[in-house]
């Protein structure tokens, strides 16, 4: 089970940046760009926009659904390892992949089942990262009510 409280405090108390967890991040990201290649291949049109497209998942999934679009904000990008183009690639894969397919939402609860189930599709080490970019960034967003600045740290 995550703790997200846990996690919250976690991030907080994490620097932005700590070398020796880059390597978690960089499996992250190869498993990304094999699977953003792999939806776009398959007829996904991506779309990279400048502010947050959907209302909400339900938005989202009937966009995917009825015109095979997926549109993904660009706000928020800066990142300490990935470039933007990189951070966005993998928030649709993360979109796709772990709301569309499983109906799960973008609240704290539905965060952590997407999670789970993007998890199940990466190495151990890989997961790590996954769990800050998705887990604890929802919690900050939802315990403090904005986005926080990225990190990348070992957990």
């Amino acid at each position: 089970m995550v703790n997200t409280k846990a996690l919250y405090r976690a991030y907080h108390a994490a620097p932005v940046f700590e070398d020796r967890a880059v390597e978690a991040w960089q499996m992250l990201m190869a498993d990304t760009l094999t699977r953003f290649a792999f939806l776009v291949k398959g007829g996904l049109r991506v779309e990279f926009v400048d502010a947050d497209p959907y209302a909400d998942a339900a938005e989202m999934f009937a966009e995917i659904r009825a015109h095979k679009r997926l549109r993904v904000t660009r706000a928020n990008s800066e990142h300490p390892v990935w470039t933007e183009a990189e951070n966005v690639r993998f928030r649709a894969v993360h979109d796709y992949y772990a709301h569309f397919l499983t109906g799960l939402d973008f609240s704290l609860a539905g965060e952590v089942g997407a999670y789970e189930a993007h998890a199940r599709l990466l190495p151990y080490k890989a997961q790590r990262a996954l769990l800050v970019e998705v887990v604890a960034q929802a919690a900050c967003f939802t315990f403090d009510g904005v986005f926080p600045v990225q990190k990348v740290f070992q957990l």
